[in-house]
């Protein structure tokens, strides 16, 4: 699926900021309202957004009961619909379960003077008392923790419903046929969307297709042409239902405290939603098939929650339940800490939080880059004098810092090659173990990192935009420190270390 140009993005936008100014502007009318399938409903008030997707709290005339409705836009024609109809599919098929969210209604509409772009409402219940994000803040602002034997019995129905969509080939629909019913007529549905938009990029695409066609292409890509569906279900080979439909099991891949809503009761857990469901196990048969896989995950599942496996899809290897096994336990974590283990840990090192989730057991890496450093090696003031083209060109800051400490322990490699000896590797150990207690760690003490001040710290130029944050500063300090690290390399007694008989790195 392309993206959408910035221009787009910025219209819907601005169409639904319109619709949110309008409950508190006087010139608009104080409750905005809209019907779905016949039934009017009113606006009360906006509960949350991302992507292309709003959630309002609506409330239908002469009906005490509030509802949660999304509003999903589909900007990319017939695809999307498709798409957002099978998050609609999705709720059917495991209703009624009392620990997953169900859709109480659904319709398709075309925005007003553009039939070709459409909108997918979804209608679902709202439970006042939030999800388990809302109460995980309230725990952190009220220094506060979870009651072990109520955490312990919303844990046990959010894997009753991990188990119902993990063990659905075998177990089937929570509604019996009734649900599968309602899944298959929003599945035909959304394959009438899918047809469409197969005409759709047909009529669009034939010159570039035509072309592609005079391409080579490389034989593994080729396998992909199928949609994601028909090659999942290939791939498992699967034998079809009396329906002539596949049946697999479902994963839920975006399990997190904000998708576990609370009912009224507090001790009922609702997970809720659906739109990154997927068949369980999805057997990765190609390149193609595990970028597409990927690509999904970074849309779909939330990045400190997110299995390792989701972040770099390999070929020749099995997507399946235990993704949602890993998510459940870091949700557990949140509970009990506050952050995901990868949040924490990301803010302790001021690093990337999927390279944190890919690389968990490695206690030594930097992941963050210029985030927090473990060794220094820049400076402002004098800059470091280079020379391009026989040309000076002084230069400072961490643009210096890298290439300085290339430099350092590529003459450090020389030495131990020359003295018979492999290369140092991955250092990381060697420095936080060894050349941290020796004098090859110069320590600085004394100093601070300024920053958030509004200006460029090297040009003291104002910067348009900036935020201003008084007294946002690191410290220097003795030992490790976010500012200097370990301090800064002294070569003479480093090269020293390296060579000596303990150095084994």
């Amino acid at each position: 699926m392309s993206q959408p140009s910035l221009t787009t993005q910025f219209s819907h936008y601005v169409l639904d900021t319109i619709w949110q100014l309008s409950q508190c502007c006087s010139c608009f009318p104080s409750n905005p309202s809209l019907r779905i399938n016949g039934r009017s409903f009113k606006i009360l008030r906006l509960l949350g957004e991302g992507g292309f997707s709003y959630v309002y709290l609506v409330q239908s005339p002469g009906d005490p009961t509030l509802y949660a409705l999304k509003k999903i836009r589909c900007p990319f024609g017939q695809e999307s619909v498709a798409q957002a109809l099978k998050e609609v599919e999705a709720y059917s098929l495991f209703s009624p379960h009392p620990n997953i969210i169900h859709a109480i209604d659904h319709s398709v509409e075309s925005d007003r003077g553009d039939e070709g772009n459409k909108t997918v409402y979804i209608l679902l219940p709202y439970y006042r008392r939030g999800n388990l994000q809302d109460a995980i803040n309230a725990n952190l602002v009220n220094h506060a923790k979870f009651p072990e034997r109520r955490l312990m019995i919303l844990f046990l129905g959010v894997c009753r419903a991990l188990k119902a969509m993990h063990q659905y080939r075998s177990k089937g629909s929570p509604g019996g046929a009734s649900s599968r019913k309602k899944a298959k007529k929003v599945r035909l549905e959304a394959a009438e969307a899918d047809r469409d938009a197969e005409q759709e990029a047909t009529a669009a695409n034939t010159s570039r297709r035509r072309q592609r066609d005079r391409d080579t292409v490389d034989e593994e890509d080729t396998e992909q042409e199928p949609l994601m569906d028909a090659s999942l279900a290939a791939a498992e080979n699967n034998t079809p239902d009396a329906d002539g439909q596949y049946t697999p099991s479902y994963a839920h891949r975006d399990i997190k405290p904000a998708n576990i809503m609370i009912a009224d009761s507090g001790t009922q857990p609702i997970l809720m939603d659906l739109g990154s469901l997927a068949p369980s196990p999805t057997p990765i048969t190609s390149r193609a098939l595990a970028l597409q896989v990927q690509d999904q995950a970074a849309e779909h599942s939330t990045m400190p929650y997110r299995a390792p496996e989701l972040f770099d899809v390999k070929t020749g290897t099995t997507v399946d339940t235990k993704v949602d096994i890993w998510s459940l336990g870091c949700t557990l974590y949140a509970c009990l800490i506050g952050k995901s283990p990868f949040e924490a840990r990301s803010e302790e090192t001021g690093g990337s939080l999927s390279l944190c989730a890919y690389y968990s057991s490695n206690n030594y890496t930097d992941f963050g880059g210029r985030g927090f450093p473990d060794i220094s090696a820049h400076s402002l003031y004098p800059d470091y004098l280079t020379v391009i083209d026989g040309v000076p060109s002084p230069n400072g800051g961490t643009s210096a810092a890298s290439p300085v400490v290339a430099a350092i322990f590529a003459l450090l490699n020389d030495a131990r090659f020359r003295a018979g000896e492999p290369a140092l590797g991955f250092a990381n150990p060697w420095l936080y173990e060894t050349a941290a207690n020796t004098s090859a760690i110069n320590d600085v003490i004394n100093g601070a990192a300024l920053g958030c001040g509004g200006v460029d710290l090297q040009t003291g130029a104002v910067l348009a935009g900036a935020d201003i944050i008084p007294y946002a500063t690191w410290n220097a300090t003795i030992g490790w420190d976010p500012v200097t690290g370990l301090g800064t390399p002294n070569f003479g007694n480093m090269k020293d270390l390296a060579l000596s008989s303990g150095c084994r790195y």
